[in-house]
């Protein structure tokens, strides 16, 4: 009986490895816009969980959570009641959102000219995310046609 069990997961173990394998495989050759949500998810943490089956966990969260950001916004405690996921699986999780958060905070910040509303957006977005009182910030325009700079005052 032993026998017949270890064959079984041995097999199960090799199919996982040919999926994973062609999961990394597509995303390298057609690009992570082709993956969906659940893709991406399973992806990630088929990374750091070698033997679990990571689609089914990816779809159970994104059903329990319905989006990717919630997923990555959920706290840790939650995370780790999913079963399989634990602290292994869910440290990847934050470790990418604060990587992602960071990377896009720097890419606004360092923009050295604001060239449309969503760039302005953006720009204060990650300028104020985090103060913890009411701030004013002014942001003055510099049109090619003009060569003063102009404020508008309340």
């Amino acid at each position: 009986m032993a026998i017949n069990k270890e064959k079984i997961l041995l097999l199960a173990y090799e199919k996982a490895k040919g999926h994973r394998k062609r999961v990394k495989e597509r995303f390298l050759k057609k690009g992570p816009e082709t993956f969906t949500d659940e893709d991406l998810l399973e992806l990630l943490l088929m990374l750091n969980l070698p033997f679990k089956d990571t689609r089914k966990l990816a779809r159970e969260l994104l059903n329990h959570y319905k989006t990717l950001d919630n997923v990555l916004d959920a706290p840790l405690e939650e995370l780790s009641k999913f079963k399989g996921l634990k602290e292994k699986g869910t440290l990847p999780l934050k470790v990418v959102k604060e990587v992602a958060r960071r990377y896009l905070k720097t890419k606004a910040l360092k923009t050295e000219y604001l060239k449309s509303p969503e760039e302005v957006y953006n720009y204060l977005k990650y300028e104020m995310q985090n103060l913890s009182r009411e701030t004013l910030k002014t942001i003055f325009f510099r049109y090619k046609i003009k060569s003063s700079w102009y404020r508008n005052s309340f």
